[in-house]
């Protein structure tokens, strides 16, 4: 279901950021599928691949590279809305500087 929020998701078409968005963690997953991962990923399946994946790298770079891809690949993505990083930048202009969950939590509030 796409975003009621039009500072969410802009000018671009709903179901083409979608797209780029979700293909780029696809291509995610494939490229951890070498060595001891696909051992792994044959011998438990992909749920033991996915807790490899998230235990080797934070949900941020996972989401922050297929929002960087959604971004360069469309139109308008969400690192070209002003709104998206609002309470980010907001926080750096006065001065504050919080640890990532504490940020992360932050921008959740304002977006639900």
């Amino acid at each position: 279901m796409p975003s009621q929020n039009y500072n969410f998701v802009g000018n671009n078409d709903w179901l083409t950021m979608l797209a780029s968005h979700e293909y780029r963690h696809v291509v995610q997953f494939q490229r951890s599928l070498t060595g001891f991962n696909r051992f792994l990923y044959g011998v438990f399946g992909q749920q033991a691949l996915a807790g490899l994946a998230f235990v080797a790298a934070p949900q941020w770079f996972w989401e922050g590279d297929a929002v960087a891809t959604e971004t360069a690949f469309t139109h308008s993505g969400r690192g070209r809305i002003p709104n998206f990083d609002l309470v980010f930048r907001m926080n750096l202009l006065e001065g504050r500087t919080f640890n990532y969950h504490k940020q992360y939590c932050a921008r959740i509030k304002q977006h639900p």
